[in-house]
């Protein structure tokens, strides 16, 4: 290639980065319906506009206040985490490569654990305890070095499954 042609693809190249900064990004963010009055609103916001984790349902809606399923906080919890390297491979008799949620699900193998019938049951609402169980094992939280569980009131319902974990 010779220098003219290359100094011309260049100045395109400063060019186009010069218009596309002048773009405002609030014209890309995530403005859910349904969030206007809520408490969490701005949390809310940073995940979905500034992180980029929580995007929402396709009518526009986030739902706040609803439960979430295993499956859409596995999905957020993977995009918290990213890609993992090494995926191992998962064996939930429920989870199939043709789901929304395969990948996240894949993604924390290493960290989800399933019901003793080899399920994971995407669709059921996730409890407290499972989602601290598996924000525990994914940030590497050693309950031993701390008191984190009893400073809940009702730390004494906690399940025995979740202490020894």
């Amino acid at each position: 290639m010779n220098s003219k042609k290359i100094f011309k693809i260049l100045s395109w190249v400063v060019i186009l980065s010069f218009v596309l900064s002048l773009i405002n990004p609030a014209v890309f963010a995530k403005d859910f319906k349904d969030i206007s009055n809520h408490w969490a609103k701005e949390i809310i916001d940073k995940w979905a506009n500034t992180y980029n984790v929580a995007n929402g349902y396709s009518d526009g809606s986030f739902k706040p206040s609803n439960a979430i399923t295993r499956a859409e906080f596995a999905q957020l919890v993977s995009r918290v985490i990213g890609e993992a390297l090494v995926r191992p491979e998962i064996n939930f008799k429920d989870v199939k490569e043709k789901d929304w949620f395969y990948s996240a699900v894949k993604n924390l193998a290493d960290y989800i654990s399933g019901y003793p019938d080899g399920t994971f049951r995407p669709k059921n609402n996730i409890t407290r305890e499972e989602a601290a169980c598996l924000l525990a094992r994914v940030f590497a939280i050693d309950k031993s070095q701390s008191n984190v569980l009893s400073k809940f009131s009702d730390y004494n319902q906690v399940s025995s499954w979740q202490k020894s974990i």
